[in-house]
């Protein structure tokens, strides 16, 4: 009876042994799910504020675009409006 006695501890034993490190394992596996879920939300953050300045730069481009486009008109107006005159 002794036998089955310390055998029924050590089996306690492991089994409370078992548990622990089975609430361990949840416990790193929820920590790991937070981090999951902040690393998720930065990099959905960082995907938006990407994409916000990418539109910014091509509007800032297209608006350059059509600045240029000004100077380069106005000097065909003018070479059109004057005469070429020829060399004496």
């Amino acid at each position: 009876m002794a036998h089955t006695k310390a055998s029924l501890r050590f089996s306690l034993w492991a089994d409370a042994g078992l548990l622990t490190e089975l609430q361990e394992i949840r416990a790193q596996s929820e920590y790991t799910g937070i981090q999951s879920d902040s690393v998720n939300r930065l990099q959905t953050k960082q995907l938006a504020e990407h994409a916000a300045n990418i539109k910014a730069l091509e509007v800032s481009g297209h608006s350059v675009d059509v600045s240029a486009m000004a100077p380069q008109s106005n000097v065909a107006n003018c070479e059109t409006k004057q005469p070429v005159l020829p060399f004496a």
